[in-house]
Formats: structure tokens, C-alpha cells, sequence
């Protein structure tokens, strides 16, 4: 696990070796997408996600792999 914090967004837990921050960082991290604005959690539909400051949210499920919305 990593934790990312940052006055405006407080801290917030990524998988560090997951395939979200992966994602992260391969479309430039931080500097593009911003820190994150919520810890990557499973939710109820059972996509784990993760909203950066920019308004970006990143999926994932196995079935589907990574996805920007």
C-alpha cells in the first residue's frame, strides 16, 4: 500500500504495485492526473476505482483490466 497525501486532499491509499497506480503513472502521474481524491476501494458493482484531483476516476476488475472514466 501507498499513501499519497496532500493538503487538499488529505491522505488517500493506493495499491502501489497495483495495476490503478500503474494506469496512474503511466499517464503521467501525478503532474497529469493529480493525487488522489479517494482510496482505491472495491465498490458495491464490484469495480475498484480511484478519483484523482483532476475529475479523472480509474477502474479496474479482473475480468475488464484498467479503464479511464
Amino acid at each position: 500500500m501507498s499513501v499519497y497525501w496532500t493538503p487538499s486532499t488529505g491522505a488517500r491509499v493506493i495499491v502501489g504495485t497495483g495495476a490503478i497506480s500503474a494506469r496512474w503513472y503511466a499517464l503521467g502521474g501525478p503532474a497529469v492526473l493529480g493525487f488522489p481524491v479517494t482510496d482505491e476501494i472495491r465498490w458495491v458493482d464490484g469495480v475498484t476505482r480511484v478519483t484523482f484531483s483532476s475529475g479523472t476516476t480509474i477502474n479496474w476488475t479482473q475480468a475488464r483490466g484498467t479503464w479511464v472514466s
